[in-house]
Parts: structure tokens; C-alpha cells; sequence
């Protein structure tokens, strides 16, 4: 398990990830900028970040995405222009968003 800290750096260094789930991160308003620095993301997962408002422009830094699945995430206000660089996603889920 990987704990987020905003002074924290260590989330921006898994450049190799390639798989990210998150859920119920009731504290979590917008994603982290350093989510562009996951360039190997496969999958992301995400739900029950009731309070999140923001996905950055990053988010479409990784190309290569297949799934991205995200549910109740129902402050989402801002969701990044970027998506439509994720030219090999295969699996895209929204639900209650």
C-alpha cells in the first residue's frame, strides 16, 4: 500500500506503475499532479472519492491506458481534455460521476 502525503514525492517516482486503484479517499479534492509522471498506467481505478473536483491535464499523459473505471465521484467538476489522448483505451466506465 502507497500513502499519499501532498509534500511527498514518492507517488510521482512509480513511473513504472501500471496499475493504479483508489477508493474511498473521502480527503481527496483533485488528483495529484504527478499523476502525469505515470506514463506505463494501464489501469486506473478509482471510486467513492466523493469529494474530488479536479483530474489534471496529466491524466492523458499515459498513452498506453486500457481501462479506466471510475464510480461515485460525484463532485467531479473538471474532467482534463487529455482523455482523447488515451488512444488505446478499451474499457471505459463512468457511474454516478
Amino acid at each position: 500500500m502507497l500513502r499519499f502525503e501532498k509534500r511527498s514525492g514518492r507517488f510521482g517516482m512509480l513511473t513504472c506503475l501500471n496499475k493504479l486503484d483508489m477508493w474511498e479517499c473521502e480527503a481527496l479534492e483533485e488528483f495529484p499532479s504527478v499523476l502525469s509522471n505515470l506514463t506505463a498506467l494501464e489501469q486506473l481505478n478509482f471510486s467513492k472519492c466523493r469529494v474530488l473536483k479536479h483530474v489534471p491535464e496529466g491524466f492523458g499523459a499515459s498513452t498506453c491506458s486500457k481501462k479506466v473505471k471510475m464510480w461515485e465521484c460525484e463532485a467531479l467538476e473538471v474532467f482534463p481534455c487529455g482523455l482523447s489522448n488515451l488512444t488505446t483505451l478499451e474499457e471505459p466506465h463512468f457511474s454516478n460521476c
